[in-house]
């Protein structure tokens, strides 16, 4: 948690709480 700006800069997704985002680590 916490890291949902970053997640959204790797992967271009709406939603940075989703579990293929989260996969893609």
């Amino acid at each position: 948690m916490g890291g949902g700006v970053v997640l959204q800069r790797r992967v271009p997704s709406p939603d940075p709480t989703l579990p293929y985002v989260q996969n893609r680590l």
